[in-house]
C-alpha cells in the first residue's frame, strides 16, 4: 500500500498478489484496442472461475516520461489493475491504483509545476534508485528520464521518493514510519519466496 497525498492506494502488483493468493482458477487476457501515433487503448479481461471483470485504460503517447517509451505497457498494467479492482481485489475505497494516481500526479505537475525545484539530495536519492535491484526496468527508464529533466519540482520528487521508500513523520521528536514504500513490500515478497 502506498500513501499519496494522505490517502492509501494499492498498487497493481499488490492486487495481482492478492488475486493469486486467493484464487486458483484465474486468467488475465489483454487486448490492444487502439495503438497509433497518438494513443494506446487496452482492454483487460480477468476471469475468476467463471466470472469476468473488464478494465480499460488509455495512455497518450509522449504525455509523460514513461509514455514516451512504454505507453503500451503502462496502459496494459492500468487496464489489468482496473479489472482487478472491479473484481473487488484490494480496492481499499478506490478503484484507482497507486500507479494511476502517480501517473495523474505526473500530468498535473506538467500542467501546474511547483514553485521550488527538487533539491540536490532528492535528485541524488532518485538517481540511486536506478541501481536498486528491486526497481523494475520500466521504473528505471522513467527514473532516468526524471533525473535528466531539469524541471522536476520538490513536491513531485518527494512523492516519488515516498512511493519507493515510504513516508515518515516526526512525532514527539522522533521519526515514525507512516507507510511502507514499494521497495519494502518487494523485499518482503522476495524474502517470503
Amino acid at each position: 500500500m502506498v500513501q499519496i497525498n494522505g490517502k492509501d492506494y494499492v498498487t497493481v502488483a499488490e492486487r495481482l498478489e492478492k488475486l493469486h493468493n486467493e484464487h486458483q482458477d484465474v486468467m488475465i487476457e489483454t487486448e490492444i484496442l487502439r495503438f497509433d501515433e497518438e494513443i494506446v487503448l487496452v482492454k483487460a479481461v480477468l476471469t475468476i472461475h467463471d466470472k469476468k471483470f473488464i478494465g480499460h485504460a488509455q495512455e497518450i503517447i509522449g504525455s509523460s516520461q514513461v509514455n514516451s517509451t512504454s505507453a503500451l505497457e503502462n496502459a496494459e498494467t492500468s487496464a489489468v489493475g482496473r479489472a482487478l479492482a472491479f473484481a473487488g481485489l484490494a480496492v481499499n475505497g478506490s478503484i484507482a491504483s497507486a500507479d494511476e494516481i502517480v501517473k495523474a500526479a505526473e500530468v498535473s505537475v506538467r500542467i501546474n509545476p511547483g514553485d521550488e525545484n527538487a533539491t540536490a539530495n532528492q535528485i541524488d536519492k532518485i538517481k540511486s534508485l536506478i541501481d536498486e535491484p528491486l526497481v523494475t526496468e520500466p521504473e528505471k527508464v522513467r527514473l532516468k528520464k526524471i533525473v535528466t529533466d531539469k524541471d522536476i519540482d520538490k513536491k513531485t520528487a518527494s512523492d516519488l521518493l515516498s512511493y519507493f521508500y515510504g513516508k515518515s513523520s516526526m512525532v514527539n521528536g522522533s521519526w515514525n514510519k507512516v507507510t511502507q514504500g514499494v521497495l519494502s513490500e518487494r523485499r518482503l515478497s522476495t524474502n517470503a519466496v
